[in-house]
């Protein structure tokens, strides 16, 4: 028989902003291996969009195209929102079929989520909105010359080939969707310019003081 492993953590939803190359996918993953958090993606549900207008996933200017114009149609906050309307009930569901509906082992209120890439002060009142004080925004943050460094080692797909002037467009590109709002919003502050496992112990006392 299947259980989901209990999750010693003061905070039921999180979400993690931060500037591109900040650290963000290493802190949502340190918290789904770690303390058993269900992680979102949130440009997940910008795929999701171009799988069904494109039939594909979409390359970066596709996705910030989609992105854009979903956000024009239904406001800054619709990400946010679909999340809560429709993913986080379908994993819910997920995790009780998983599991087995009969076994009565399964506590829908004692799954935990992460919502990796929140870009917007709109999303985040979608989410303190819905959740409360079971909802805290973590900030994750790192100078610009660190984080351009990372990309260059990184190389991954849509910064193969970024020069500062590039990395500092997309920096830009970010701030004009509303990551500066978010990023003063936060509830915590993790700084990002050490060794992984300072990082991730500041994550830790937050989640798990």
């Amino acid at each position: 028989m299947t259980s989901i492993p209990e999750v010693k953590s003061s905070a039921r939803f999180v979400g993690i902003v931060g500037m591109p190359n900040a650290g963000k996918d290493i802190c949502a993953r340190f918290l789904e291996e770690k303390f058993n958090y269900l992680s979102i993606r949130m440009s997940a549900i910008v795929v999701e969009e171009s799988r069904k207008r494109l039939g594909t996933d979409g390359d970066r200017h596709q996705l910030q195209e989609i992105g854009a114009e979903l956000r024009r149609q239904y406001g800054n906050g619709v990400i946010a929102r679909r999340i809560v309307d429709d993913w986080v009930p379908r994993l819910v569901a997920n995790a009780e079929r998983k599991i087995g509906k009969e076994s009565g082992m399964l506590d829908p209120k004692s799954l935990h989520f992460v919502f990796n890439g929140v870009r917007s002060s709109e999303e985040v009142e979608v989410f303190r909105k819905e959740y409360g004080s079971s909802f805290c925004l973590i900030a994750v943050c790192s100078n610009f010359e660190t984080r351009y460094k990372r990309a260059m080692i990184r190389r991954r797909v849509g910064f193969d080939n970024f020069d500062r002037e590039h990395f500092r467009k997309l920096d830009n590109s970010e701030l004009e969707l509303g990551l500066g709002d978010a990023l003063g919003l936060a509830d915590f502050y993790v700084v990002n310019e050490g060794s992984i496992e300072e990082m991730l112990e500041q994550v830790r006392r937050i989640v798990a003081p």
